[in-house]
């Protein structure tokens, strides 16, 4: 063997373990964060459906119709923000591990819009208000509707997550060329500049947030997908003003 093709080894076994090295320390930094993540925001929800729980069943008499329904209201709410958490760790797992995959078939474009604002109006509790405007001629398209559900769905729920109450979000979907067009609107606490390169990254939440709990997945997964169904997405937000999500999806 010449001494060159010895150093082109050696040089290729180096990079290869720098690689693998640095794949290591990826998957255990998301190992790290995803155990912080879960032991910090399920504790709320579950403390929230330990506490309406036992109040139910040691006052259950004393409580009026609309208190039971307020309580049962707020267990619901809870069990609901950690089958979302959920989703996207299993989403997320998915995709990074590849299994995730695109089926496509005939969806009802409208009809899946209105069921996911009627779902959130009803999660928001009237909190926001919301302007669903629908453009698009054809209510059909060719696409994987858990995925773009998925999209929406998270965008939504980000934008109702940021703004103060009595706001509003707004979903608009039209078509542009040979693609359609989402735009997710509101009026609230926007992203830093600094954020705008990384605000895709696992875990990412910018220093705005304040108290607003988060796992810092939703927008990655909003990514992944969108890449999936071989789509774009682009923001424009200004602090304090408000954000605009654009994601454009091909048509066939």
């Amino acid at each position: 063997m010449s001494l060159n093709k010895e150093i082109s080894e050696l040089e290729l076994a180096k990079e290869v373990s720098r690689l693998v090295h640095i794949k290591e320390k990826e998957l255990a930094d998301l190992k790290s964060n995803f155990v912080s993540m879960v032991s910090h925001e399920f504790r709320t929800p579950l403390t929230t459906i330990l506490s309406y729980t036992q109040i139910l069943q040691n006052y259950r008499n004393k409580l009026t119709d609309e208190d039971q329904d307020k309580y049962l209201k707020n267990i619901e709410l809870a069990v609901a923000r950690m089958t979302t958490m959920l989703n996207d760790v299993l989403s997320l797992g998915k995709s990074n591990s590849g299994v995730l995959k695109v089926t496509t078939k005939a969806v009802n474009l409208l009809e899946l819009c209105q069921s996911i604002v009627e779902e959130l109006i009803l999660l928001d509790s009237s909190k926001h208000s919301f302007v669903f405007n629908f453009d698009y001629q054809n209510s059909t398209i060719n696409t994987d509707e858990k995925l773009l559900k998925q999209i929406l769905f998270n965008l939504l729920t980000n934008s109702l997550k940021y703004s103060q109450e009595g706001t509003t979000v707004e979903l608009t979907v039209s078509s542009v060329g040979t693609s359609i067009l989402f735009e997710v609107k509101d009026n609230g606490i926007g992203i830093p500049k600094e954020y705008f390169s990384s605000m895709f990254e696992s875990f990412r939440r910018a220093d705005n947030v304040g108290n607003i709990s988060g796992t810092g997945l939703g927008l990655t997964i909003v990514k992944q997908s969108v890449d999936l169904l071989g789509g774009t997405i682009s923001v424009e937000s200004t602090e304090n003003k408000g954000t605009t999500f654009r994601v454009e999806l091909p048509l066939t």
